[in-house]
């Protein structure tokens, strides 16, 4: 295989690992290291294709021989870290994540993926002390500034929370994008700016973390009823179902509709405080 045939079959397996047509990524991966078994990038493609496949018995075996061969190679530290992760063998995470940021301190996503599995293994200090280490890097990523925002909100730092939040929001990407804005929206919501946080809040759907709830109706914006019907609907738990149920028996000047989670519906119809349940 020439290299120029190579080099287009290896984008044609990047190709299809970002439209998420990952079964084909692993086809196309393994057709390059058929051709020239020691490429990194194509070890690294695999190890995260099959990874995110659940195969994760498989990635940990692809990404143990790309680091055999590469060392050095920070990329492969740091998808094996995330794969054993997977697995939960956090200890080997950490020592791996670590040797990436040895590898490559100017890095942000080293110490990103090492808060995480501190913050997963229970030492909230020494997540925060690594997202801080990434925060400060050459390369900070938005991933590791939105969870560093996020701790800063938690413990009632909110006006840095806002700085660090823009920061992720000016960084991120399209994959890191919702994630960023939500966390900002938050923050912005804490720091008493109500209307411009409820606004920046909308991207909590395109988070992919919360079904649609989308009835496909215009949205309430807050005006008369006139006589008009809304549909209201909780997006989480009990609790809050009940808070919006609480709100919504407020609401004059037409029809109210509420949705609840099947345990909750005879307890709140038995109350007659909207139209229906």
């Amino acid at each position: 295989m020439t290299d120029a045939a190579l080099q287009q079959l290896f984008r044609t397996a990047i190709a299809a690992a970002d439209r998420h047509r990952l079964e084909d990524a692993v086809i196309a991966f393994r057709a390059v290291l058929l051709a020239q078994p020691d490429y990194a990038p194509a070890l690294h493609g695999l190890g995260v294709a099959l990874r995110r496949l659940g195969r994760v018995a498989e990635s940990e075996a692809v990404l143990r021989t790309g680091i055999e061969r590469h060392p050095q190679s920070v990329d492969l530290l740091i998808a094996q870290a995330e794969t054993l992760e997977d697995w939960g063998r956090l200890d080997d995470a950490v020592d791996l994540a670590e040797k990436a940021h040895s590898l490559g301190p100017d890095d942000g996503r080293p110490m990103a993926v090492l808060a995480r599995l501190r913050e997963r293994q229970g030492h909230g200090g020494l997540a925060r002390a690594a997202l801080e280490t990434a925060a400060a890097s050459r390369r900070p990523t938005a991933a590791a500034l939105t969870a560093l925002g996020r701790m800063q909100r938690q413990a009632g730092e909110i006006a840095l929370a806002r700085e660090t939040l823009d920061r992720a929001v000016r960084a991120a990407g399209k994959e890191d994008m919702a994630a960023a804005r939500v966390q900002r929206a938050i923050a912005m919501l804490c720091n008493g700016e109500i209307a411009e946080g409820f606004r920046e809040y909308d991207w909590r759907w395109k988070t992919g973390l919360l079904p649609s709830l989308n009835p496909g109706l215009p949205p309430w914006t807050g005006d008369p009823l006139a006589g008009r019907t809304l549909l209201v609907r909780a997006e989480q738990g009990m609790s809050e179902s009940l808070q919006f149920f609480r709100l919504a028996a407020g609401i004059e000047g037409g029809r109210v509709i509420f949705e609840a989670p099947p345990a909750l519906v005879p307890i709140l119809r038995a109350s007659h405080r909207v139209y229906e349940v």
